[in-house]
């Protein structure tokens, strides 16, 4: 792995200050109250608006992409909150690399997914606004286009940024970039 030796005891003091352990709490609260509103959100509204079917696609789509990340930034949360009270060892308060590959990578999707839904759902207003006076009758296809789209641009943005990602780093937070 790449980082210095010496350099790891200094790593795990910090990871064990009450700040850090402050802020990964306060960090986890964030990412559990945002599970709870996007459910909330998804189960209380998504019957109440008729909202046409590519606009409702797109929509459930970012209620996905940002479930997706919320729920894994709460669990590498956890796990890093873990290590950080329970582990002694200055070497083990690196996330594990597999753990890290995986979170780090599902984080991302559901970042950039949100991202990417968000311009697809103005490139589908702006056709909609064009087209008033034909889009109700012929755009029917256009959200599950769009959908498609976002799904392979999300998927090869992630693919490209894989290779920095799968480097021989050691890491301790999910979000870190090497």
């Amino acid at each position: 792995m790449k980082n210095d030796a010496n350099q790891t005891p200094a790593i795990a003091a910090v990871l064990r200050t009450p700040f850090y352990r402050a802020a990964q709490i306060v960090t986890l609260s964030e990412s559990i109250a945002a599970i709870i509103c996007v459910v909330y959100a998804f189960a209380a509204y998504r019957k109440m608006f008729s909202l046409h079917l590519n606009i409702a696609l797109l929509l459930y789509l970012l209620y996905i992409s940002c479930f997706i990340h919320a729920v894994v930034y709460s669990i590498s949360k956890i796990y890093q909150l873990y290590i950080s009270f329970f582990t002694s060892n200055p070497c083990h308060m690196f996330l594990p690399r597999t753990f890290y590959i995986i979170s780090h990578n599902v984080i991302v999707f559901g970042n950039t997914g949100v991202f990417n839904t968000l311009a697809a759902m103005v490139i589908e207003r702006c056709v909609a606004t064009v087209l008033v006076d034909t889009y109700e009758r012929r755009f029917h296809a256009l959200g599950f286009v769009l959908c498609s789209v976002v799904l392979i641009i999300t998927s090869m943005e992630l693919g490209f940024g894989y290779e920095a990602v799968a480097g021989e780093y050691l890491m301790t937070n999910s979000v870190m970039h090497p």
